[in-house]
């Protein structure tokens, strides 16, 4: 397998949750730290986006190189760019937030070698009709349409994708895959983190929820 850079976003504002999501306990370990754990599955270094003393010294107990935003306060969709940016980063890319603690080491390889097979700037996956952003695998080349639109003030990250150069994981591919749609939640509530919670709690085999 070849080895692919990731990054994590954590450089969200956690409004909605209350507390600071990278650093809430999730199955013993804080989602910062399941995400690095997830995010190693590309086989090459794992950054951290986001900005913070605190941030910035729980990358370094993790031995992750931390980057902030290039355009701060936009996303996101800033965040991905700041990764595509990066020296680090490669040809191709896996992005991953930090508050998606049900991604699966075995969808991590799934998508970067359908990513491979297909060449296109960018590979996501389709859930519930909305395209899952945030778990996807980006081509260096997408940083030039994210500059174009952080300086243009469009921030909603799909808006950016160029049709022709994008790879949809449908629903039906999911599922032919074994991969069930709870491995997309967002934890952006408490109540979703408690959903999340339950579903790794519940013991379903990692095979079943992806």
């Amino acid at each position: 397998m070849v080895c692919v850079p990731s990054f994590i976003l954590a450089g969200g504002k956690s409004s909605r949750m209350g507390a600071d999501k990278s650093a809430l306990q999730f199955g013993g370990r804080s989602l910062l730290e399941r995400a690095f754990e997830i995010a190693r599955a590309g086989g090459g270094v794992v950054s951290i986006v986001g900005s913070g003393e605190d941030l910035k010294q729980r990358a370094a107990e993790l031995g992750a190189p931390a980057l902030g935003d290039l355009f701060p306060g936009q996303g996101p969709l800033a965040g991905i760019h700041s990764a595509l940016e990066c020296p680090s980063a490669g040809d191709l890319n896996f992005i991953l937030a930090v508050d998606l603690p049900l991604i699966s080491t075995r969808f991590v390889r799934y998508l970067l070698e359908r990513a491979r097979k297909s060449q296109a700037e960018v590979t996501v996956a389709r859930v519930a009709g909305r395209l899952q952003t945030l778990c996807g695998a980006y081509g260096r080349s997408f940083a030039g349409r994210a500059q174009s639109a952080l300086e243009e003030g469009r921030n909603k990250i799909e808006l950016a994708f160029a049709p022709a150069s994008l790879d949809v994981i449908s629903e039906c591919e999911l599922a032919a895959g074994g991969f069930a749609p709870a491995l997309f939640l967002n934890v952006n509530t408490p109540e979703d983190f408690t959903r999340a919670e339950a579903i790794l709690q519940s013991g379903v085999p990692e095979a079943e929820i992806g």
